[in-house]
């Protein structure tokens, strides 16, 4: 894939996440799910452009991180590990069906849009185009929260 139909995949991944989160907190393991491999693709469609071949150089989730950690702060890579970690559990480890509470559920969307916000503004400061919409309610209710 190029970086435009990276891009493209992002925002498909954006919005089911904005679906999933419209809809219910029900699918709070998808939702997490679809929130790192939105991540995936931005540093996918980045990692293309920087390297100016038009494809991402490497092919495996461990060489992105290795390319990740030589090109991007340690910041990033704690976000975007954290993500990756956290998609891992949700498909495998973690029944988050013993997330009781609407809030509870909520509460671990926002916290894994605020980490990919992270990783959009980096990637946007180095010149990578994405859209500015938040890809959540979560997002647009953190949103009005800070401008209040």
């Amino acid at each position: 894939m190029n970086s435009s139909n990276h891009l493209t995949q992002a925002e498909h991944n954006a919005k089911l996440t904005s679906e999933l989160s419209a809809e219910a907190t029900d699918y709070v393991d998808w939702n997490i799910t679809a929130t790192f491999y939105e991540a995936v693709h931005y540093v996918d469609a980045y990692s293309a452009t920087v390297d100016h071949s038009g494809t991402p150089p490497y092919a495996s989730h461990k060489n992105r991180e290795v390319w990740i950690q030589r090109n991007l702060p340690r910041s990033f890579m704690t976000d975007y590990r954290t993500l990756k970690n956290r998609s891992r559990d949700a498909r495998y480890t973690t029944p988050f069906s013993t997330l009781q509470s609407q809030q509870e559920r909520q509460n671990a969307i926002e916290i894994r849009q605020s980490e990919l916000k992270r990783l959009k503004d980096e990637l946007r400061k180095r010149g990578l185009t994405i859209p500015m919409t938040p890809s959540s309610p979560a997002l647009v209710k953190a949103a009005e929260v800070i401008r209040s």
